[in-house]
């Protein structure tokens, strides 16, 4: 009976031990726990938000199936998530072959685009459509007598597609970069070297 008495106090002691020190790892690892989550608070409240919001004119020359192009507008998106947005356009776009026709033409439409990062300098890629409009006059020469015929102009419209590719960088607010854009128009198809100039939010 000793011996049994013994033993028991033993395991009792042993339980009230481990007891013990399961209720102090408890008490320790608690405030840890609270302490990581303070830390990590701050982080993720300090990350800076994307850019929702970006507007930009642009201006640029090229050349195409039309001649020699002039390019300009104003173009702009709505970022819904950090990397697609949707948009819309402007474009003005003159062109000539030298000697021989020009066209101007106008379009408006909207647009879908991607950029590689939320913010800062990021590369962009925008596939619009629309519709455009103008005139294209053909005959142009000055290298005849009266014999020549009158140039004839004519109103042309219809479908539009647009696709830019650049670079931009953001100083603060505003966002400034070079982009290739290649146009569908009345004369053709014009490829062009643009700068764009704007701001985000």
């Amino acid at each position: 009976m000793f011996r049994a008495r013994c033993v028991s106090t033993r395991l009792n002691k042993l339980a009230a031990f481990a007891v013990g020190t399961a209720l102090c790892a408890a008490v320790v690892a608690i405030p840890k726990e609270a302490r990581a989550d303070e830390q990590a608070a701050p982080v993720a409240a300090t990350r800076p938000a994307p850019y929702a919001l970006s507007v930009r004119g642009f201006g640029g020359l090229g050349a195409g199936s039309g001649g020699v192009g002039l390019r300009y507008g104003l173009a702009g998106e709505g970022w819904l998530t950090d990397f697609v947005g949707v948009g819309g356009f402007y474009r003005g776009m003159d062109t000539a072959q030298i000697f021989s026709s020009q066209a101007q033409d106008q379009a408006v439409g909207l647009s879908l685009s991607a950029r590689t990062a939320r913010r800062g300098s990021y590369g962009l890629l925008s596939v619009g459509g629309g519709y455009a409009w103008g005139m294209q006059t053909t005959g142009l020469t000055f290298f005849c007598a009266d014999s020549c015929a009158p140039p004839t102009s004519r109103s042309v419209s219809g479908a539009t597609l647009d696709v830019t590719l650049g670079w931009l960088f953001h100083p603060g607010p505003v966002e400034i970069g070079p982009a290739f854009a290649l146009d569908t128009s009345s004369s053709g198809a014009t490829l062009t070297l643009n700068l764009a100039l704007g701001f985000v939010l």
